[in-house]
């Protein structure tokens, strides 16, 4: 990555606690597909409104939506 790009790497360095940096702000974070594995069966959807929740569920497979714990809507939760 070229020196005027280095402001988008964030420090993931723990062991000096004087200059811990807060990433948990990131949006995105990214591994290698076989590494990010995770039991459907602990999953619990939230989703913003109707629209998404429908759209979810039309693109989910049936096998995985039978597998998730729960879907929650939070449109109705917070105003």
């Amino acid at each position: 990555m070229p020196p005027d790009e280095h402001w988008r790497i964030v420090d993931f360095n723990l062991n000096d606690r004087e200059n811990i940096v807060d990433w948990t702000h990131e949006r995105e974070w990214r591994l290698p597909a076989d590494e990010f594995i995770f039991d459907l069966a602990k999953v619990t959807v939230i989703l913003p409104n109707s629209e998404l929740h429908k759209e979810f569920i039309e693109k989910l497979p049936a096998d995985d939506l039978k597998t998730i714990t729960g879907m929650i809507q939070i449109t109705p939760l917070v105003y």
